[in-house]
């Protein structure tokens, strides 16, 4: 007697993992995201920080006059600092007045900044009338590792008209120095810097000074590129690598099949 045998050919299913298997799927993909958290993360501390800001103007002409003064210092470890203050007056016919204004804020990436002075006079001949204003800044920042920045900065200096002799002034600075490097920009403008910040203490110092009809102002970012640390580099590797061994598995399963023999 010749008996037959029939085998049924099944293909390894696509989409009915378990759900231990899915969990395990899943582990690859957590892997990068954490990996690419850490490779965000930064070490930028801020462990110093002075603001001056200085307004004063004075007009008039013998016991018909009036005046006006502003003085702020703070040294503080707040991350995010704003203030903006003026003053002005009027007396025989003449006017003056003066603005400072300075903000920032640290991010663990970041920092932006920007400081202004203006101050503005108006008088007869014979009458007196005189501003001047500042606005200063310096900010300690600890960079833990070398790191790769981008900075733009932007430096306004406008000179107005001369008034009894009063000849305007107006200056702008900024500077970033550090272990080995140091930027300084003085002149009106805007300029981009590239560059690896190393690892140390790094200061940024800048001022905005007028007098008379002036007008002066700095501002700007200053970016670091995300950098990845050892273990975010760990875990970029096992994520990655675990990816590729999921796909090359997956590619397995779809190829395979199974022989049952079947009376």
């Amino acid at each position: 007697m010749v008996t037959a045998t029939r085998y049924k050919v099944s293909a390894a299913p696509r989409g009915g993992a378990s759900p231990t298997a899915r969990r395990f799927t899943a582990l690859p993909t957590l892997l990068a995201l954490l990996a690419c958290q850490a490779a965000a993360a930064q070490s930028l501390t801020l462990v110093g920080r002075e603001t001056t800001q200085r307004g004063n103007f004075a007009v008039g002409f013998g016991t018909t006059t009036d005046n006006g003064n502003y003085a702020l210092d703070v040294v503080t470890l707040e991350p995010a600092f704003a203030n903006v203050a003026s003053d002005s007056g009027a007396a025989a016919g003449a006017t003056a007045s003066f603005t400072t204004a300075q903000s920032y804020e640290v991010f663990d990436n970041r920092v932006d900044f920007s400081g202004s002075a203006l101050t503005a006079i108006q008088a007869g001949v014979g009458v007196s009338a005189f501003s001047t204003t500042l606005s200063q800044l310096e900010l300690v920042l600890v960079l833990s590792v070398a790191t790769p920045f981008e900075m733009q900065v932007n430096i306004v200096e406008g000179l107005g008209a001369t008034v009894n002799n009063l000849a305007p002034r107006a200056d702008a600075q900024f500077r970033l120095s550090g272990p080995g490097d140091s930027w300084l920009y003085n002149t009106t403008g805007s300029f981009l810097q590239t560059g690896v910040l190393s690892a140390g203490t790094w200061r940024i110092n800048a001022f905005a000074d007028t007098r008379g009809n002036g007008d002066a102002s700095f501002s700007g970012t200053l970016l670091l590129a995300p950098v990845p640390e050892p273990a975010a580099w760990l875990l970029m590797t096992l994520g990655l690598a675990a990816i590729g061994l999921r796909r090359v598995r997956a590619d397995a399963a779809s190829a395979h099949t199974t022989w049952s023999a079947q009376a």
